[in-house]
């Protein structure tokens, strides 16, 4: 029957059916690839464009392949342990743009000679990144990560702190994502009133930093465009988002009115977006499996949430 179509529509019927199946079953895309080698060729980087690493598939992953090179997006599960056979299967995708793994994966790809421009740090706090080095930070332009406000602390001097060494660290950073996620309703309930204003401080810290005036100090802004706050788990209550959100902008608004004079700077300033995610989980196996279904359908959390400044 293909031999009848026209080539371009041969290819997007296989590329719809690959991509369909994909959502459930891996195998059934690849016997797609066997139709014939023209076909096997196009369907390759559909295929492998997101790949989900278990310890169950690393080993056979990481002995190589055709396919390896095509990948764009990198999911590494916490099973995975074995940051050897990550580090030789880190090498095989040429073509990786974003990596989303734990802290222990991200410092072994360092050495790979694959520098994605994308990051994703899971199952710890951005703030606990102790190093990244010069060849990793200066290619990444998008990073995401968890704030556990819980463990934070009080006052602003440590979160301009670790802030600033991540601003310092990756020179070229443009996006942020912070996700508050948890499966703890009464956590969430115990730490709005304590620590309303501690998001605070580490939004303001990735958008302005202090420069040294005659007379004082003014807020330059840093190179960051957007920073989207992603509630998940517990914190989609609306409850505890929509308090937050309201206490942010007319903190956040407010003081940029304050430092800048301008009365329109609420269409101005749209750096700050909020993303109410509706999953919920009950522990932090399910919420990586749901991380991972997301991972697949493609999200992508700079591209997600309205602007702080219309809730």
């Amino acid at each position: 029957m293909f031999h009848r179509l026209p080539v371009e529509l041969v290819y997007n019927i296989v590329h719809i059916a690959a991509s369909s199946n994909l959502r459930t079953s891996v195998s059934r895309a690849l016997e797609l690839t066997l139709v014939s080698f023209t076909i096997r060729e196009a369907l390759l980087p559909v295929i492998y464009d997101t790949l989900i690493v278990t310890s169950r598939n690393l080993e056979r992953l990481s002995l190589g392949g055709q396919g390896l090179r095509y990948v764009s997006r990198l999911f590494v599960a916490k099973d995975v342990d074995d940051t050897d056979q990550v580090f030789v299967l880190l090498r095989h995708c040429t073509g990786l743009v974003w990596l989303d793994a734990s802290w222990s994966i991200i410092v072994a790809h360092d050495e790979s000679g694959v520098h994605p421009t994308k990051l994703s740090f899971r199952y710890e706090s951005l703030r606990s990144i102790s190093r990244l080095t010069p060849t990793t930070g200066r290619h990444v332009t998008h990073l995401e990560g968890y704030f556990y406000p819980f463990t934070s602390g009080a006052g602003p001097a440590p979160f301009t702190t670790w802030v600033k060494r991540l601003l310092k660290a990756l020179p070229a950073l443009t996006h942020v994502g912070l996700t508050l996620a948890s499966a703890d309703a009464q956590t969430v309930a115990d730490y709005m009133p304590m620590h309303v204003l501690d998001l605070l401080n580490i939004i303001r810290s990735f958008l302005w930093t202090d420069v040294e005036e005659r007379g004082g100090r003014e807020a330059s802004s840093t190179g960051v465009e957007r920073v989207v706050l992603h509630f998940c788990g517990a914190w989609t209550d609306p409850a505890p988002w929509s308090v937050l959100s309201r206490r942010l902008k007319d903190e956040l608004l407010g003081e940029i009115q304050q430092t800048t004079g301008r009365a329109d700077i609420g269409v101005e300033e749209r750096r700050v977006y909020v993303w109410v995610d509706e999953k919920w989980f009950l522990n932090w196996d399910e919420e990586e499996t749901q991380r991972a279904d997301e991972v697949m359908a493609g999200v992508t959390i700079w591209e997600m949430g309205v602007p702080l400044v219309d809730i």
